[in-house]
């Protein structure tokens, strides 16, 4: 019984295993092909990604192809006007070269044509040296023959002393009947007419006076009767002055007309912008002061002082330009013949050292007044190139600096060279302009500093608005001072400030500066840091009435002690 009930249990229990491992595998399989189908749809998701993928890429080179197209022929275009820019810039360069090479030819052929004159004159000096020996030795047997003859002649004085006498007698009573007769001669003469007076000054044949253009003009608007007594005071004058050698010499300003047009009374182009009708009304002015000015001079001629005072009242109105160079002579006290003749030789040897400043010399010269009819081309470019030369010689650890030029062509337009050299060194040295451009230009930092703080303490305002653009006196006024302010306004003021600046010294530029300033103040304070320069880089086209602005420069005092101050600070802050 045991055994077949064991049997069975054993015969179930294998069934159930047999059922279990069948159930293990059905689940099996399932699992197997659940997987497979996932990775089906992994596949298929795969498949659909690399396709979006290659479709996203074809696409978006696309784009980048378009874009790097459009990018290339904006590049091409670029090019193509940088080409043209770069042509048009080395064509005006191109110009420019030709002209600087035009003029620098016409300068070379002066200067060879200069050597070429020295050249003969050294060649007909050895011939004249040769000459001269013949002529020497020809000399001596004459005066040999001289003294025999002289010998001759004194046997035969003595002989005929008193014939000689006799004949002396009849001579002198010969004189005296003739002076009679010249004294009836000239009673009897008529008296000539007022318009033959008036007629003879006009063709100058006065010749004790050298009258301008400008006295003509004024005594023709004043009247007839008052020119002909004026030179006639001024021959006397020069009748009486011609013993002491002191005869005042006018220099005469011719107007022309240039290849572009009119030049004006100073001998510049005509500006459109500068209104002729002022210059016309000032002319006016200057020409109703001419008498004054002339007694002024005759003045300090005889007693070699000026009343300071009455001096600065009259150029207030204005010094007239017929006068001014006899003016700026006595000023700078170059008008003395005893020391350029002591100076001579000095002077004249300066020019036969060669500097190494010269090749910036001679292109300087050719940017100074441009628009001057004497500075475009020819002997006064010469003249100016000399000038400079000669100051480089005589102060060698000064040299060339720029601006220099325009101080040596102003002073020739109103004095000849060598005055105009030894005016040059007397404003060097004793209105300290050296210091301007010695020692790396002290003098400019100093009015810098000191500028820079009177404006703190009297505009605030304009001192806060540079210091918030950060603009520095530096970059504008150093044109200013090294030129003495020229080329910055119109030639007209500029005279003039040369005038007050010989008169009351180098303080003079640095009111100036400050005036500026204070005359522009509502447009200063309205600009930015471009604005600002581009304004001060073009003042000469500014409307500026200059009448108000030279006001405005002669009210202000500058104590003198606190110049100093500032001056030990300035000297304090550097160490």
């Amino acid at each position: 019984m045991t055994s077949s009930s064991d049997l069975s249990l054993k015969a179930s229990n294998i069934d159930t295993k047999e059922e279990k491992n069948n159930q293990e595998e059905n689940l099996d399989v399932e699992q197997v092909k659940k997987t497979l189908e996932t990775k089906k749809e992994n596949l298929q998701q795969t498949k659909k990604i690399k396709k979006n993928l290659k479709q996203l890429k074809e696409t978006k080179f696309e784009q980048i192809d378009s874009e790097f197209e459009k990018l290339i022929l904006q590049l091409q275009k670029k090019q193509k006007l940088f080409k043209k820019n770069i042509a048009r810039v080395y064509q005006k360069k191109f110009t420019l070269l030709e002209q600087k090479e035009k003029t620098l030819k016409k300068h070379i052929n002066i200067l060879k044509s200069i050597e070429e004159k020295t050249k003969e004159t050294e060649g007909s000096n050895v011939e004249k040296g040769k000459e001269k020996e013949k002529e020497e030795k020809k000399e001596k047997g004459k005066r040999k023959e001289k003294r025999k003859k002289e010998e001759k002649k004194e046997k035969v004085k003595e002989k005929g002393k008193t014939k000689e006498k006799e004949i002396k007698k009849e001579k002198e009573i010969k004189k005296e009947k003739k002076d009679k007769n010249g004294e009836r001669r000239s009673k009897t003469k008529k008296k000539k007419s007022f318009n033959q007076q008036y007629q003879d000054i006009l063709n100058s044949k006065n010749k004790n006076v050298n009258l301008t253009e400008e006295l003509q003009i004024g005594f023709e608007i004043k009247g007839k009767k008052e020119l002909v007594d004026c030179v006639q005071k001024l021959s006397l004058e020069r009748k009486s002055q011609k013993g002491n050698g002191s005869k005042i010499q006018f220099k005469k300003k011719q107007v022309n007309f240039g290849e572009f047009g009119k030049f004006d009374r100073y001998g510049f182009l005509i500006d459109k912008n500068i209104q002729q009708k002022e210059y016309e009304e000032q002319k006016k002015k200057e020409i109703d002061t001419i008498p004054k000015w002339l007694e002024l001079i005759k003045q300090w001629d005889h007693s070699s002082q000026f009343n300071r005072k009455k001096l600065k009242k009259m150029m207030k109105i204005s010094i007239p330009d017929c006068v001014r160079g006899a003016i700026w002579e006595r000023l700078l006290q170059t008008s003395s013949k005893s020391t350029k003749k002591k100076n001579h030789k000095l002077y004249s040897s300066l020019l036969e050292k060669s500097h190494p400043d010269e090749n910036q010399i001679y292109l300087d010269i050719n940017r100074t007044f441009n628009l001057h009819q004497n500075y475009r081309e020819g002997s006064e470019q010469l003249k100016l190139f000399e000038l400079m030369k000669r100051w480089c010689n005589c102060r060698p650890d000064i040299g060339y600096v720029q601006g220099m030029s325009y101080i040596g062509a102003t002073l020739l337009l109103y004095l000849d060279e060598q005055t105009a050299f030894w005016g040059l060194i007397t404003i060097m040295k004793k209105y300290n302009l050296e210091k301007y451009y010695n020692n790396e230009f002290y003098l400019v930092r100093l009015r810098n500093y000191q500028f820079t703080e009177l404006l703190k303490k009297n505009q605030p305002k304009l001192s806060s608005h540079f210091a918030k653009f950060s603009i520095q006196p530096v970059t504008y006024s150093m044109k200013w001072y090294l030129t003495l302010y020229s080329g910055i306004f119109d030639f007209n003021f500029t005279i003039r400030i040369w005038d007050f600046f010989f008169l009351e010294g180098d303080n003079f530029l640095l009111k100036m500066a400050l005036s500026i300033m204070i005359y522009f103040e509502n447009e200063i304070l309205k600009f930015d840091f471009e604005n600002f320069y581009l304004f001060f880089n073009d003042l000469k086209n500014q409307k500026i009435d200059y009448e108000q602005l030279l006001k405005i420069c002669l009210s202000l005092k500058l104590k003198k002690k606190k110049l100093d101050q500032l001056e030990q600070e300035f000297k304090n802050g550097e160490k």
